[in-house]
């Protein structure tokens, strides 16, 4: 049983909350701390997570609460895939002239180490994608030299992608997260998917999800089902990447030193 704490903001949310939590079977689960201005305990989140008091933080739809973390990644996580951006903050047009091998370098090793730990991926592989149709080569140069240096560090990395291909084609089920160059590429695969998403914070102490329905969501035209079932969703997430970190910090708490090297295996290189 887990102890999972819900943040909302005044309005629509506690509605939301309402009919999500309005079902018998998630009371064999989870036990969920509302906080909020109304029960005034919304400044106790802190040293509830501090002291173990709650195990993740779930964001309620429609609270207006906005999030940033120095560091951070947001993964989107549905049914079908993992998506994260390499620049989330930058504009498509000036992604590629802004983008270096240091900065993919980096992403790709954030993420790759998310999705082994957080959802207990051994040998994640990991693909690089985008939207955009019109790159130069010196973009693609750079991007080709950082994935051969990932892949000499045995961090699978595969690409570059074009939406058109990756997403006509399905590629997308062969990887365990893809990593697209903007957030309006990691977008534009979501939409191809049909399927609501749920925002997980990787890089974090703490385990944070977040649904796709903002405050300034029209929720009288959807109704309460749909943002209710991505709360549960948000929650049920929460609750595995929580057990998935304890599992593997426990598996690596004391490792074995090697007694001798490994010859290097290249055939996932080569499948992709």
């Amino acid at each position: 049983m887990m102890n999972i704490g819900i943040l909302q903001s005044a309005g629509i949310a506690g509605k939301i909350i309402e009919t999500a939590l309005n079902n018998p079977e998630h009371t064999d689960v989870f036990t969920p701390i509302i906080y909020s201005k109304e029960n005034h305990n919304d400044k106790n989140v802190s040293n509830d997570l501090k002291f173990g008091n709650i195990d993740a933080v779930v964001v309620a739809p429609g609270s207006s609460m906005e999030f940033s973390f120095n560091g951070a990644m947001n993964i989107f996580v549905n049914h079908k895939l993992r998506v994260a951006a390499i620049m989330p903050d930058t504009d498509s047009e000036k992604a590629f002239d802004e983008l270096t091998a240091e900065v993919l370098k980096a992403k790709a090793q954030q993420a790759w180490n998310a999705v082994k730990r957080d959802f207990l991926v051994t040998s994640p592989r990991i693909a690089i994608m985008t939207e955009a149709e019109n790159i130069s080569e010196e973009a693609r140069e750079t991007i080709a030299s950082a994935i051969e240096e990932l892949q000499e560090q045995n961090v699978m990395v595969f690409g570059l992608y074009t939406g058109e291909e990756y997403l006509t084609e399905n590629k997308y089920q062969h990887f365990d997260l893809t990593l697209t160059i903007t957030e309006d590429d990691a977008h534009a695969l979501l939409a191809y998917t049909a399927e609501h998403s749920t925002r997980f914070i990787a890089s974090l102490p703490m385990v944070m999800t977040l649904t796709d329905f903002p405050a300034n969501h029209d929720f009288d035209a959807c109704g309460f089902d749909e943002p209710a079932l991505a709360l549960r969703d948000a929650v049920y997430l929460a609750m595995v990447v929580c057990r998935n970190r304890a599992s593997y910090d426990a598996a690596h708490e004391n490792p074995l030193p090697k007694l001798y090297h490994e010859r290097r295996d290249d055939s996932e290189k080569v499948r992709f």
